[in-house]
């Protein structure tokens, strides 16, 4: 087999160059690293979407187990803070917010949850309702999931 210089410059160790000749060693390399990337980002993506699923269930849940405390949630949202780091801010009714044992108790159910989930990192917030709450600055904050599911949020 008659390899030319550039694909001898291409060997590493063990490994040959199995692409074209004619291509330049920069050339090569630059075609290796982007195809790695992709697949580096595809896996990146799923990562992302799994752990951001994962967090939206968790979510609904620490709002089913505040409406079985009596905790009235009026909106949730989610934010991305890393690949598996998540943030759930809870909006709920000023009477339950300002009620220092309910919020406690939503804090306690919120510890709980967490010591249970292993796949991801979420914190949850608690903020007390608003008229005044504006949907741009949740989107500024990085909120950018808002809760779309059934009863009160």
């Amino acid at each position: 087999m008659n390899m030319s210089k550039q694909a001898k410059k291409a060997k590493l160790l063990d490994f040959d160059f199995v692409g074209e000749e004619h291509f330049s060693l920069e050339d090569m390399l630059h075609n290796a690293y982007l195809e790695g990337k992709k697949d580096f980002q595809k896996e990146l993506v799923q990562k992302l979407q799994k752990g951001l699923q994962h967090s939206a269930v968790t979510s609904s849940l620490f709002k089913e187990k505040l409406k079985d405390a009596e905790i009235t949630v009026k909106d949730m949202f989610l934010r991305i803070v890393d690949f598996s780091d998540f943030e759930c801010l809870v909006v709920i009714d000023d009477p339950d917010y300002y009620d220092k044992d309910k919020r406690w108790k939503a804090y306690g159910i919120s510890r709980n949850i967490n010591e249970n989930i292993d796949d991801i990192n979420i914190n949850f917030s608690l903020m007390p309702f608003s008229e005044e709450m504006s949907k741009d600055t949740m989107i500024s904050e990085g909120f950018c999931y808002k809760y779309a599911g059934n009863s009160e949020a």
